[in-house]
């Protein structure tokens, strides 16, 4: 169930946003359409930190695991000796395993965003239209 308020002055706007907020109404269930930028807004719902960090982390540490696992792999199945160097030589290796560690870094951010944003969700996309020059809270609440 949706509640919608709207307000055509942003110091009414305001108020009642603290008040939603300090009666204990989740900020994920608070949602705030304004025509022009409002600092106050963050600082009063103060979104949680998100999880995209912990996808970039795990998609570069995958890429150089990957890269070194690629490079080792190939050279112990396809040997080139050369002059009597060793086949796994670390600094040749390291430009694969550096490349990828980028590469699957950050696609799996971008990955990670889509996934944790909920993209692409076309039917809550709004025209701007909707609400024109109006400040607009909306709550919305679980069904009982």
């Amino acid at each position: 169930m949706k509640q919608e308020m709207r307000f055509d002055d942003e110091h009414e706007f305001l108020i009642r946003l603290r008040e939603l907020a300090s009666s204990g109404a989740a900020a994920r269930s608070i949602q705030v359409f304004s025509p022009v930028p409002v600092k106050e807004v963050d600082e009063i719902l103060r979104a949680r930190p998100t999880f995209v960090r912990l996808w970039a982390i795990v998609g570069a540490v995958t890429g150089c695991l990957c890269g070194a696992a690629l490079t080792i792999y190939t050279v112990l199945n396809y040997p080139l000796i050369t002059g009597g160097k060793p086949l796994i030589s670390t600094m040749p290796f390291l430009i694969i395993a550096y490349a990828l560690t980028i590469l699957l870094g950050s696609l799996a951010t971008f990955a990670g965003f889509l996934f944790l944003a909920r993209l692409p969700n076309v039917p809550k996309i709004l025209t701007p239209l909707d609400y024109g020059n109006q400040f607009v809270i909306v709550v919305e609440t679980p069904d009982p």
